[in-house]
């Protein structure tokens, strides 16, 4: 009786613990590029700014302008989400 009462105690927590985890990788995917940008290092964000610069030759201000208002064209979000850094890569960008 002990062993199946343990054995229903785990499969609990473990089921407990899968379905937090689903949540939270959902949260996680439906980031926008702003929100995960604004969690990044300031280094992260000025290299991202500057190779995001060089690439589209845009001035610097109209990156913070599209950052502000999310009006990022589609390749240019795609160019951005390949410039975030490898341990978000699989996630995919949410355009507001």
């Amino acid at each position: 009786m002990k062993l199946f009462t343990f054995s229903m105690k785990m499969f609990t927590l473990q089921t407990k613990y899968k379905t937090n985890l689903q949540t939270m990788n959902k949260e996680i995917k439906e980031l926008t590029f702003k929100q995960r940008y604004d969690q990044l290092s300031k280094s992260d964000k000025k290299a991202i700014r500057n190779n995001f610069l060089l690439h589209f030759e845009y001035e610097y201000s109209t990156f913070y302008q599209k950052l502000r208002e999310m009006s990022f064209k589609k390749v240019e979000l795609e160019y951005l989400e390949n410039q975030l850094p490898a341990t978000n890569q699989n996630i995919k960008l949410k355009k507001d």
